[in-house]
């Protein structure tokens, strides 16, 4: 990870200027049989009023991204635009759940409020349970239809 910033102005008008960035990045999340590998991250300044933002990250054979932009402007509540899109990536992978993601969602913020918007397809899922409760009843077949978003 390589980052360089300075900060100046005051709490409600901050001024940052710089750069972060991680290159090469890896995590394992053991609880969900998660491997996220190939990460990429960076946060840099255009200006002295701006935060722009981009990531992205591997998993099973899925890709997922992010970027956005910060207006630094505390009496405005730090409006901010993010926008997360990816194709099957693998969101768990453990024998009782195994889940491929593929998002396309932005959040708005402002002042007064968040808005989440977009679609979140799920292109795959298998849930096994480990052991029924002997309170359980016969189970009877339960068909999920789920409508796939095409483009």
């Amino acid at each position: 990870m390589d980052a360089g910033f300075q900060f100046s102005g005051t709490l409600a008008a901050p001024q940052v200027r710089g750069e972060a960035t991680l290159a090469d990045g890896a995590a394992d999340i053991p609880a969900l049989g998660l491997q996220v590998r190939d990460i990429e991250a960076q946060i840099k300044t255009p200006d002295l009023s701006h935060l722009r933002y981009h990531a992205k990250a591997s998993s099973g054979d899925g890709l997922l991204q992010l970027e956005g932009e910060t207006l630094l402007d505390a009496s405005s509540g730090l409006p901010s635009k993010l926008r997360l899109w990816g194709e099957n990536w693998v969101a768990t992978d453990i024998p009782e759940a195994r889940l491929w993601v593929s998002p396309d969602l932005t959040l708005n913020r402002d002042s007064t409020k968040t808005r989440l918007e977009g679609e979140l397809t799920i292109p795959y899922a298998q849930l096994r349970l480990r052991e029924l409760p002997e309170t359980a009843t016969k189970a009877h077949p339960i068909w999920w239809w789920c409508r796939l978003a095409s483009r």
